[in-house]
């Protein structure tokens, strides 16, 4: 499971985890889906949707964390967080690190693809070579309208 260690909780509690997006969330791998979340004042925190239409409970472990691991969990499935508050409401809540969702307004988050490897590692060691000061540029993308607006402050067409 993603729990977190006791120097991350730490760390997390001091505003200095820099890779929470690792720890927390949903994580698929071939075990199924790994879901995550920080919900310290919750009584209970369930994963429901398309991912387990029974819902699934999720264990409370230290510093507020709550984690579980749903076996059946794809890619591109829907879920939420029904998270149960001090008073013992239950409110449907998107996940805060999920890396998408199906629209701005819906509190439903989807499970993502498997991070694949980077093969990268010889360009990586190189690259300082080629992006030299003095070296060649590529500009893929310019935004002309941060670089100039009109007179009223609005950007330029």
């Amino acid at each position: 499971m993603s729990a977190l260690s006791q120097a991350e909780l730490r760390a997390f509690a001091g505003g200095r985890h820099t890779t929470l997006y690792r720890r927390l969330g949903a994580h698929p791998d071939a075990a199924g889906c790994c879901f995550t979340v920080w919900a310290p004042a919750a009584r209970a925190v369930r994963v429901v949707g398309e991912v387990a239409p029974r819902g699934r409970s999720l264990r409370r472990r230290r510093g507020g964390i709550w984690t579980g691991r749903v076996a059946a969990a794809q890619p591109g499935q829907l879920y939420r967080l029904a998270v149960t508050n001090a008073r013992g409401h239950e409110e449907s809540r998107a996940d805060p690190f999920a890396v998408s969702f199906i629209d701005p307004s819906s509190p439903g988050s989807v499970v993502p693809a498997p991070r694949r490897p980077w093969r990268d590692g010889a360009w990586m060691r190189r690259r300082g070579q080629h992006q030299a000061a003095d070296r060649p540029m590529s500009v893929y993308e310019v935004h002309l309208g941060s670089w100039r607006r009109a007179a009223d402050g609005g950007f330029l067409d």
